[in-house]
């Protein structure tokens, strides 16, 4: 299903005719405020898409978020008011955040969503660390930063301020916006524990040519 350009939000009881939807996006509503009112009676919604929505402020009505029981795909994008994720979706797997331009943090309540499988956070330009409370995603495999500069310098392995909480993940992806995606890094939690050495010195090589590009 799809809302798009719309100029007000839908009446509550048009909502209500739609509980049995998987699949949502909204896109390109230039004067939505805030999320329709009903937007919790979606309780079968699986997937969940809101992308170039000028004035949506998520901050509002965050009780909305409450009925998205089976929620496990968000994909947010282009939302220039979010600020950072005051909600919590325990069955949420994947979460991507794209061009949120004014996001400077993720709430320590991230370590909630234990369904967590993927982060994906792009061009996320002021989004300064990443919560302690990622350590907790204990199935979490899969974390790409791409474009985002005040974070990149926190993830190197051992020296950077963000390791321990991201230690755990797998595979880590890190892309600049200057070359094509270029470096996937396994931690596997095994090879570090057994010490290898000769990888350990590969990261650290890898580490530091990342480190010492520019944006």
């Amino acid at each position: 299903m799809l809302i798009a350009r719309i100029t007000q939000s839908p009446p509550k009881s048009w909502l209500k005719n739609f509980i049995s939807i998987e699949t949502l996006e909204i896109r390109e509503c230039s004067q939505l405020v805030s999320l329709p009112e009903g937007f919790k009676s979606l309780s079968s919604l699986q997937r969940l898409t809101i992308e170039r929505c000028a004035e949506l402020d998520l901050d509002i009505a965050r009780s909305e978020w409450e009925g998205l029981k089976h929620l496990r795909f968000l994909t947010i994008k282009e939302i220039p008011k979010l600020k950072s994720l005051p909600w919590d979706v325990t069955s949420l797997e994947e979460l991507e955040l794209n061009e949120c331009t004014a996001l400077t943090s993720l709430p320590e309540s991230i370590g909630n969503l234990t369904s967590l499988k993927k982060i994906v956070i792009c061009n996320c330009r002021k989004l300064k660390s990443l919560p302690k409370g990622i350590e907790k995603l204990k199935l979490l495999d899969s974390l790409i930063i791409t474009d985002c500069p005040l974070l990149r310098p926190r993830s190197p392995p051992e020296t950077g301020d963000d390791w321990p909480q991201i230690r755990h993940v797998s595979d880590i992806l890190l892309k600049q916006s200057s070359q094509d995606l270029t470096e996937l890094w396994s931690y596997g939690r095994t090879g570090l524990e057994k010490g290898n050495t000769t990888t350990l010195e590969m990261q650290r090589d890898l580490v530091s040519k990342l480190t010492h590009k520019s944006f």
